[in-house]
């Protein structure tokens, strides 16, 4: 299935993309970011599926004794490693989808590279959860 963009997006031209530092420049890059953070949020299931999943890992971790800020950030940094990889799946899938919506090998083999880098990170996320609550519950 298709991911629908909302019109209008920029094209930046490369002469604009080149130029010296604008302090302007900056603060509309940082609000297409928040446009792209938005969108994603917005539209994306599986960010919230991955955020209750996240949400509730560091719920149950809460209640656990010992936790220290070293094992907080491992758990923090674990979740953004996801939503960083999600965001970068979604946006490999609207840019092989802009390219064209006819079935083809490539488009689907790129899609679930993406998919699987996800998985990868979904993986990592929860070995590292394992090595900070499990020692906890004895």
């Amino acid at each position: 299935m298709p991911i629908h963009a909302q019109p209008p997006y920029r094209q930046v031209p490369y002469e604009k993309q080149t130029a010296k530092f604008s302090a302007g420049n900056r603060l509309q890059s940082i609000g297409w970011s928040f446009k792209g953070l938005v969108w994603f949020v917005s539209h994306t299931h599986a960010f919230w599926i991955q955020a209750l999943l996240c949400a509730a890992i560091m719920g149950f971790a809460s209640t656990l004794p010992g936790m220290t800020s070293t094992d907080w950030a491992l758990l923090a940094m674990s979740a953004g490693l996801i939503f960083v990889t999600e965001c970068l799946n979604t946006a490999i899938e609207i840019v092989v989808d802009r390219i064209s919506t006819e079935f083809h090998d490539l488009s689907g083999l790129a899609k679930d590279v993406a998919a699987g880098a996800v998985m990868i990170a979904v993986i990592v996320a929860l070995v590292i959860a394992s090595i900070v609550i499990v020692p906890k519950l004895g």
